[in-house]
């Protein structure tokens, strides 16, 4: 074939689209082309770009327009791609060894040039919406076209290019509720089902699983935002979002950066702590909280009253939430605080079940975390729950010491209570009470009560008092200091005295108040204190008080040895009972006197035991000898006759002197001999058996009375009744008695029932031996 190219060109230029397309009719069907030809035959102007151009095939594409599913032609194609719209186009174009595209194929060019930037926004429009509508075809056909769809950012939203996998599938309903319209493609790529189906092939999220952490902390943020203005709104939000992480193992995927970050904010719904008197409304109970402030309803009775809980979710959401991670101590603490202004609002809280059981938790898990909150928490702080009220764990004890009650001043740990004695130690609890602090106990009562305006004990001070010092006695408990002990005050109340200046009452009561009226201060102990209390504490009795007698001690001469074994000595030498008389008889002639009498008296008197000066003198009530002489004691007389020798009586005269050593002959017939003189009288007990009241020390085995001081007759007047008209003795009815002028010396006969070591034979005294 000889065609002149440029005669050829001028015509096709003027010709007619008929005589174009018959040209091409004919042409394609020629059985061969040179190559010269076919080169010739590319540069003819035989064909049409999608814009309707008529340009040549050389360096270009076409794309099959033939049947089915084509390219519009308002899409915009790249001018190197022309139309094959006939059967005769595409036979030509394939003789000229033209690339013939399909629809698909296009499309991926059309893709291509928006991701190359070459298409305004509308044309990217266009093209997309066209793809989308006809993905389902399209995709099937290439895979490549559908990943370059997939990695093709060609959704303006708010100006702002964005892939398909940016956006949620509006379809999904739990999407819609907690994201805004910007998280979903705009209406006019998803106003069809085939596009939204397009959509979702090329990364549109339609499944929650698919949801990223980013977009889950963004929705809880937009829930956290609208608590704020829109209560109502918000717990809708917060309720769908935590549907999803319930449905689906969202939150494995966040980093630790990202969940602290969701756990900031607001947007899980619970119950208020407190909430149930307040609202009657049950939604108005709730609101929204951070993960950070709420725990598991595990832990309802350790932070109940003042933590958000929740118990709703699993344990896999829970856990990664911090749920159910410890409460934080301080909402421990400040539970317990809540605890004990409720207890104060209740009838009986010890009989509460609810009340005790949340006990039992807090401290259960206060000791378990012990070295946590033993930092935080003051010992003077109020927390341990006794019975009735809240008391500091210090001011607590594990178990009382054996025998002794403190209930009344210090309290005890509640048995219920025993299995957290870890935790309260650490607090300060005393395991036991030492000596020293049973006693302190005490010095603290006194200071309390000298605190007082009127400074009175209480019944329960007064009764503490009581038991220490009882069982400081049944326990055998030495005690050195002055220890303040109860004793009676004005009006029948009771305050806290040294027991120095205390006095046991072993007297009529009768007389107390007049003792009280006078200017010098007694100090009664409590009537509770029984005697042998009172004398293990070495507090002295009253009617010692009264007496104010003066210890005498008697003297030994000679070797050392026990008294009462001396006097027994000495008796050998006057191994007769007339010595006794002989004997007195001398000592009233050796001390001037020159009347001596004796009388053997048959009386028996039986005084009440409290008009005596010691109860045991009652056995010294009965049948006596009374010895008189006219002649009062001299000071060295009253020396003498407490003067006990060592050897016999020939070798001791001189150095015992009078009243020496034969008065020890009385000893013979008696146990308790008396020496009245003056306003003096002095009685013997070298057993000590019957003035133990009075007797410190069994080496001062005697006391010396002042008989002028006129309560001693008063408050004792059966010791002394039996003196009365003895021998012209009539201090009894003289108040203060006269002097006695002379000498008496009162010898009560021993009776079968007194058991002596003095004696080496028991002597029974009785009338048929003195007619």
């Amino acid at each position: 074939m000889n065609l002149d190219f440029q005669h050829l060109l001028t015509e096709l230029t003027s010709a007619s689209h008929t005589a174009c397309n018959e040209l091409k009719d004919y042409l394609s069907y020629l059985d061969s082309l040179s190559k010269t030809e076919k080169d010739f035959l590319l540069k003819l102007p035989l064909f049409q770009t999608m814009k309707g151009f008529s340009v040549a095939a050389q360096s270009k594409q076409a794309v099959l327009l033939i049947s089915g599913l084509t390219v519009p032609t308002e899409l915009p194609v790249p001018d190197f791609i022309i139309q094959c719209s006939t059967e005769t186009d595409r036979r030509l174009l394939q003789m000229l060894k033209i690339h013939l595209l399909d629809t698909a194929e296009a499309a991926n060019v059309l893709v291509d040039s928006i991701r190359k930037g070459a298409c305004s926004s509308e044309d990217t429009k266009k093209t997309m919406t066209w793809v989308l509508q006809h993905g389902k075809v399209l995709f099937s056909q290439n895979e490549s076209l559908k990943c370059s769809c997939k990695d093709l950012s060609f959704i303006e939203v708010n100006g702002q290019l964005k892939k398909a996998s940016d956006f949620f599938d509006p379809r999904i309903q739990t999407f819609k509720v907690i994201f805004e319209s910007d998280f979903f493609p705009p209406p006019s790529y998803t106003h069809s089902l085939q596009m939204l189906e397009s959509l979702t092939e090329i990364g549109l999220l339609n499944k929650e699983i698919d949801v990223s952490p980013e977009h889950l902390v963004h929705a809880a943020t937009l829930t956290d935002k609208l608590c704020v203005n829109s209560q109502t709104e918000a717990l809708r939000r917060a309720q769908v979002l935590l549907g999803m992480l319930e449905s689906n193992d969202l939150l494995s995927k966040f980093s630790h950066k990202q969940l602290h970050c969701l756990k900031m904010l607001k947007w899980i719904p619970c119950e208020q702590p407190g909430s149930e008197k307040q609202f009657s409304d049950k939604s108005q109970k709730y609101c929204l909280f951070c993960p950070k402030e709420i725990r598991h309803s595990v832990y309802k009775d350790i932070v109940g009253h003042v933590m958000p809980l929740t118990g709703k979710l699993s344990d896999r959401v829970s856990n990664r939430l911090g749920l159910k991670d410890l409460p934080p101590p301080e909402k421990v603490i400040e539970n317990l605080s809540v605890l004990n202004s409720k207890a104060l609002e209740m009838v009986n809280p010890d009989t509460d079940v609810d009340f005790k059981r949340q006990l039992h938790s807090i401290y259960k898990h206060m000791q378990d975390n012990v070295s946590v909150f033993v930092t935080m928490m003051s010992k003077e702080t109020c927390w341990l729950w006794t019975h009735n009220q809240f008391v500091a764990p210090q001011d607590l004890v594990l178990e009382y010491p054996n025998n002794l009650d403190l209930s009344s001043y210090i309290g005890k740990v509640p048995s219920e209570f025993l299995p957290y004695r870890t935790l309260f130690q650490r607090f300060g609890l005393r395991k036991v009470l030492s000596n020293e602090d049973i006693l302190g106990i005490l010095y603290s009562i006194q200071q309390t009560i000298e605190a007082r305006q009127v400074p009175f004990a209480s019944s329960s001070e007064v009764k503490v008092s009581i038991e220490i010092l009882n069982w400081l006695w049944k326990e055998k408990k030495t005690v050195q200091d002055d220890i303040p002990v109860p004793v009676i005050a004005e009006g029948g109340k009771f305050t806290l005295k040294p027991r120095s200046t205390a006095l046991f009452c072993d007297v009529s009561k009768n007389g107390l108040k007049e003792l009280n009226c006078r200017e010098e201060e007694i100090f009664v102990i409590h009537e509770e204190i029984p005697k042998a209390a009172a004398e293990w504490l070495e507090i002295r009795f009253l009617s010692t008080h009264i007496l104010d007698p003066e210890e005498i001690g008697i003297e030994q001469c000679g070797q050392s040895e026990p008294i009462t074994m001396r006097i027994k000595n000495i008796l050998k030498e006057y191994d007769e009972d007339s010595d006794i008389f002989k004997e007195l008889i001398q000592n009233a002639e050796d001390a001037g006197a020159d009347v001596c009498k004796f009388l053997v008296d048959f009386r028996v008197h039986r005084d009440a035991p409290e008009s005596l000066i010691d109860p045991d003198m009652a056995l010294c009530q009965g049948p006596c000898l009374w010895a008189f002489n006219n002649e009062q004691f001299t000071a060295e007389d009253w020396k003498n006759i407490v003067r006990v020798g060592s050897a016999s009586k020939e070798n001791q005269v001189e150095k015992i002197g009078t009243f020496g050593l034969g008065f020890n002959t009385v000893y013979h017939v008696t146990d308790v001999p008396s020496i009245l003189s003056g306003n003096t009288l002095l009685i013997l007990d070298p057993n000590v058996t019957h003035l133990t009241k009075h007797i410190k020390y069994k080496s001062n085995p005697g006391i010396k009375l002042d008989l002028s001081q006129r309560r001693i007759l008063r408050w004792f007047p059966g010791q002394f009744g039996s003196y009365e008209n003895i021998f012209d003795c009539t201090f009894t009815r003289k108040s203060p008695p006269d002097p006695y002028p002379g000498t008496l010396i009162k010898l009560p006969f021993r009776s079968e029932e007194e058991a002596c070591q003095i004696r080496n034979k028991h002597k029974s005294v009785s009338k048929t031996q003195y007619p």
